[in-house]
């Protein structure tokens, strides 16, 4: 799991300095850079809510 999160983290890293980069729009480009920090949230919220910690 975390090779994924890893994997996801850089390229779209990467693509969201691409768009800043190529002239795109910067909102566009907050957007793809900030995608990764979302899903990991979710993903965590996810695992918190049903998980068995007994």
């Amino acid at each position: 799991m975390t090779a994924v999160f890893a994997l996801l983290f850089l390229g779209m890293g990467a693509g969201g300095a691409y768009c800043l980069l190529a002239g795109s729009s910067v909102k566009q480009a907050m957007l793809i850079g900030v995608g990764p920090w979302a899903f990991a949230l979710v993903i965590l919220f996810v695992n918190l809510m049903t998980s068995n910690y007994q």
